[in-house]
């Protein structure tokens, strides 16, 4: 039974139902599906149902143990909002990928939209392998905790931290790409509501690699998947406190940690007018450059405090800020100014690192202008607020594209130069003006090379940067660097420069690229996925295009019941051989193989897998993936069928390298094409030859001539098997008892034909070619 009327109208999108029930019931329905209901009594009931803008029917049902329905009713609730994209309000907010504690690892979701709730039912969190289940709600501003394990999780974190569910999967340690899908009614419609690349590497934050620490959102309202927006709680963070002073005209700003003392390095502090941030800085010194003398003024407790240059945010100094224990007073560090404007709104604002001890650091100008920050931030923050939350500048749609680091045919730059090159992209749909962006080939120096006063990139254009540490070439639009990409391996960051800070806004780390080669994001503006390009496109869209290569579905055995065994397992399992018949390796890794044509990522290659010049590789179709090694056999996620089957090798852009279709097969027999790499037809062989050249029995009458040449002396050419030996013999006259050998001995194929010249024959001459043994 449900209380109240049948029809509801409601200007919230969560909708709190009530009602009684038996005990027999075991399960309560809305539309079909499970809804978690809280008991209030031994009968009453309360649960939740999220609804779409307009009229919504609810069929709300109790079921008994068996699942046969008990009773129902129909309620219609009328919500007369809008309804609201969780695209930019469902966020991955806090993720501890390798924690201090095995399987302690979690991730946390939260809902940042004011006013609507969200049903995540049938949702997928893909990198975990976890679909919410049905009846999953997150409330608006809600945080939602996935644990690994609920009881390592509640030991490590503390039990009165909500986990909502486990999840079977795995967190790389080493990193990995998280997204969170709301399902479409087809796959090609699937919605990516949040999703957030992480690493363990630079320029990711370091603690949160097995040192304790998770990563924590910064600005949840602000691009999740730029790694500047993410911290493990170290480094020098941002605090702004703004509000009006009253009406009388203040003079003295004081700041103290409370009676347990405590000490933090300040750096780049600013009192300014709230209307006119980032001038008329209230305060001098401010970024503590100069000793601590008047204005500023120490006494008592916070006599240990000065100034350090061992740390800054900017500059050379900062000020560590060092208080003893005892009962603070507001005469023991402060700074005396002129007059503050009487009834003004003031913004103080200033960056911060912890020191070693200390949580409430207080700032006061007067009882209504007094902030207090706590220093020390927790290093996770399981179901509640991140510490490290603070409002980021908003990110601008700036993306690094692609990078050339060794040019030797591709363009030329205004000195007729090939070198190194950096292209980045704005996404946007208006010009950006780059002053304070800059360029760097490390982590450490983001403003290794800023960007010429008055550099323009428009909406949509790719713009070029020559990275040939030749800086005195950059005229106009040339741009040239003050470093050179190294060669194969290197790195690019793309940063900006945020109150006195560098902040990175993309980066790419390249490994292994070719000369002539590049590696960038495909699609564009984006921070997830990137990738080798075989076709590189300066100043245009990058083209994810595969190379063209050349491998052949050479030689399968789909019944393979007692020819060969698989070592690792030393069962019979069923095998296919790739083959190359070109004159440099190939390397297949992020290529794809299937047996099902319509589903041609079934199976993808992993990298560092290849097939040397005229090389085979013998592939193991056992559904047994895992065994694939280094250097030896590659194991794929299917098998093949003795009674007919398809298997197709697709390049990472999903064109079709190579395809066959085969029929009903015999036990220990294999099927393949002959001469390796043929087209057609193909052969059945009763000898197998894995992992080398294919045979095929051959006698005379096998044997095709090609042509035959003649004039004074003969020369023949006929269809041959690669290494295979054959002689050539003749009779003058066909009815000689016996055959001689053609002079000059057996002729060795060196490829799928062979040819043989006869320079001592007479007017007319017979010839028969016997395939040797």
């Amino acid at each position: 039974n449900v209380t109240g009327t049948n029809f509801i109208s409601t200007g919230t999108n969560l909708v709190i139902l009530t009602g009684t029930a038996p005990v027999r019931v075991q399960t309560i329905t809305v539309n079909g599906v499970a809804y978690t209901p809280v008991w209030t009594t031994v009968n009453g009931w309360r649960l939740q149902v999220p609804v779409a803008s307009g009229t919504n029917t609810l069929v709300v049902a109790g079921l008994d143990r068996s699942g046969n329905v008990f009773s129902n009713r129909t309620v219609t609730v009328h919500y007369t909002g809008v309804d609201t994209s969780p695209e930019g309000n469902v966020v991955i907010n806090e993720i501890m990928y390798n924690p201090l504690v095995p399987e302690a690892s979690y991730i946390e979701l939260f809902n940042r939209s004011a006013n609507y709730s969200f049903d995540l039912s049938g949702w997928r969190l893909n990198g975990i392998d976890f679909t919410f289940p049905p009846g999953t709600i997150i409330s608006n501003g809600q945080f939602l905790v996935m644990a690994k394990s609920r009881s390592v999780f509640g030991a490590a974190y503390g039990w009165h931290i909500p986990v909502f569910c486990e999840f079977d999967g795995q967190l790389d340690d080493g990193g990995e790409t998280l997204s969170l899908i709301k399902p479409g009614a087809t796959p090609a419609q699937d919605v990516v509501v949040d999703r957030v690349t992480y690493d363990d590497d630079a320029p990711w934050p370091v603690a949160a690699d097995g040192q304790g620490a998770g990563l924590q959102l910064i600005d949840a309202a602000q691009d999740n998947d730029r790694v500047s927006n993410w911290s493990d709680g170290a480094g020098w963070k941002f605090f702004s406190y703004a509000n009006g002073v009253g009406s009388s005209g203040l003079t003295r700003l004081s700041f103290f940690f409370e009676n347990t003392g405590g000490d933090a390095y300040l750096d780049d502090m600013t009192l300014v007018l709230t209307t006119n941030a980032g001038a008329g800085n209230a305060l001098s010194n401010g970024g503590f450059e100069t000793p601590l003398t008047p204005p500023w003024t120490v006494t008592s407790f916070a006599t240990n405090s000065a100034i350090s240059t061992a740390v800054s945010h900017s500059g050379t100094s900062s000020l560590h800020l060092a208080f003893v224990p005892g009962n603070a007073q507001l005469t023991m560090f402060f700074q005396d100014f002129p007059s503050l404007t009487t009834g003004a709104n003031y913004t103080l604002s200033f960056w911060y690192l912890p020191g070693n001890n200390g949580t409430n650091l207080n700032f006061r100008l007067n009882t209504l202008f007094k902030a207090v920050v706590n220093p020390r931030p927790l290093r996770f923050t399981p179901g509640t607020n991140n510490s490290v939350t603070a409002a980021l500048t908003p990110f601008p749609a700036l993306w690094l594209s692609e990078v050339q680091p060794e040019n030797l045919t591709g363009p030329l730059d205004n000195a007729s130069d090939r070198e190194p090159w950096i292209e980045i992209y704005n996404a946007g749909a208006t010009p950006l003006n780059l002053d304070g962006y800059s360029l760097a080939d490390n982590f450490i120096n983001l403003a290794q090379w800023p960007f010429p006063p008055g550099t323009m990139i428009d909406p949509g254009q790719y713009l070029l940067v020559w990275a040939d540490n030749e800086p005195l070439e950059t005229s106009g639009t040339n741009l040239h660097t003050n470093f050179r990409l190294a060669a194969g391996d290197g790195a690019v960051a793309l940063s900006r420069t945020i109150g006195g800070s560098p902040q990175i806004l993309d980066y790419l780390t390249y490994t292994n690229v070719p000369p002539d080669r590049s590696y960038g994001a495909f699609p564009p503006g984006q921070a997830s996925y990137r990738q080798d390009f075989h076709f590189t496109t300066p100043r245009g869209a990058n083209n994810p295009a595969s190379p063209p290569v050349v491998v052949f579905i050479n030689e399968w055995m789909a019944a393979n019941t007692s020819f060969l065994r698989d070592t690792n397992d030393n069962q019979f399992d069923d095998w296919f051989e790739l083959y190359n018949p070109g004159t440099g390796t190939v390397d297949l890794g992020g290529y794809t193989l299937t047996d099902d044509f319509g589903d041609p990522d079934k199976h993808t290659i992993p990298a560092g897998v290849t097939i040397p010049a005229r090389g085979y590789l013998l592939v193991w179709a056992d559904e047994n993936s895992g065994q694939t090694t280094t250097n030896g056999d590659l194991h794929v996620s299917f098998k093949l069928s003795a009674g007919g089957e398809r298997i197709g090798l697709y390049a990472p852009d999903g064109a079709m390298v190579d395809a066959v279709i085969f029929t009903q097969q015999t036990n220990n027999l294999s099927q393949g094409r002959w001469p390796d790499g043929h087209a057609a037809p193909l052969h059945f062989m009763a000898t197998p030859t894995p992992r080398a050249s294919n045979v095929i029995p051959l006698y005379a009458p096998d044997i095709l001539v090609i042509s035959v040449t003649m004039g004074p002396q003969v020369t023949l050419t006929w269809r041959a098997q690669p290494n295979r030996a054959y002689r050539v013999q003749y009779k003058d006259e066909l009815d000689e008892t016996a055959w001689h050998d053609l002079p000059g001995g057996d002729v060795t194929a060196l490829a799928n034909t062979a040819t043989i010249t006869d320079t001592t024959g007479g007017a007319h001459r017979f010839y028969q070619i016997k395939a040797l043994p």
